[in-house]
């Protein structure tokens, strides 16, 4: 059967997705292996978080003669749906160090 243009579009998403984070492309194996989280089985940074969505963007209104906005805000839904978990930053505080500290002052 003849896959139609919104069938396309969604594989070669999904193949971006996963190269992203390293893979060759698109692993149905992966996602077979853990069906209810495969997303957080990997993680990404904001820069290529954004760097997925912009290229989301750019082919969504490319493919689908969308509009910049609307392409935007598929991309977003995209990756909310089906993104991987983002990298946190380490912003923890030590809390030896602080009580090391005479931190009396700010209680």
């Amino acid at each position: 059967m003849k896959k139609n243009k919104k069938e396309r579009f969604l594989e070669k998403a999904k193949d971006k997705l996963f190269r992203a984070v390293g893979f060759d492309g698109f692993s149905q194996s992966f996602v077979d292996a853990y069906p209810y989280n495969w997303y957080y089985q990997r993680e990404w940074n904001v820069e290529q978080e954004a760097e997925f969505k912009k290229w989301f963007t750019d082919e969504c209104t490319k493919v689908f003669n969308h509009s910049k906005r609307y392409a935007q805000s598929e991309a977003s839904w995209f990756v909310f749906s089906y993104g991987w978990k983002v990298k946190e930053k380490d912003n923890s505080v030590n809390l030896q160090d602080y009580c090391e500290k005479d931190n009396t002052d700010s209680l």
